[in-house]
């Protein structure tokens, strides 16, 4: 459950960087605000959009419930080094000074994998991967689970 301070509905226009957004009906997606170029950018977090991403300034199309401030936290479990190739979509990324989820970018003319930025890391030449992590909100006894991503399993159908 939520409480009513923690969540407004709006468009991706109105959501704050490290907002979760929930669908209210089956045109609407879920998925994450991050930033991309220094922008505000949309991650799908279900259906078979799963992984894709966006830009989401300026976007007034796209509506939702929007529960700004969640946290991320990875599964030490799911470590691995982080590879161009081989990396899920939807992993969470440590590499460049930066963390964040990778995404394959949408677009007519705009394809290709991209790291939606979450965060900022100490520089390191050495890079890693999570493919198991979720969405948190609250802390300590008030914490809840939102939502829990795999980006190794297969979407179901």
């Amino acid at each position: 459950m939520l409480a009513l301070s923690e969540f407004f509905p709006g468009t991706l226009a109105d959501a704050p960087s490290g907002s979760l957004i929930l669908p209210r009906d089956k045109y609407d997606r879920c998925g994450i605000v991050a930033l991309h170029k220094d922008e505000p950018f949309f991650v799908i977090l279900g259906d078979e959009h799963r992984f894709q991403g966006f830009p989401a300034k300026d976007n007034t199309s796209h509506k939702g419930l929007i529960i700004p401030s969640v946290s991320i936290q990875v599964d030490e479990v799911s470590l691995v080094p982080n590879d161009s190739w081989d990396t899920p979509r939807g992993s969470i990324v440590c590499a460049e000074g930066v963390v964040g989820i990778r995404a394959e970018m949408t677009g007519a003319r705009s394809h290709g994998i991209v790291v939606a930025i979450l965060g900022a890391i100490p520089p390191s030449p050495i890079e890693a991967a999570f493919t198991r992590w979720q969405i948190t909100l609250g802390a300590g006894q008030d914490k809840r689970v939102l939502m829990k991503i795999d980006a190794a399993a297969r979407p179901q159908p």
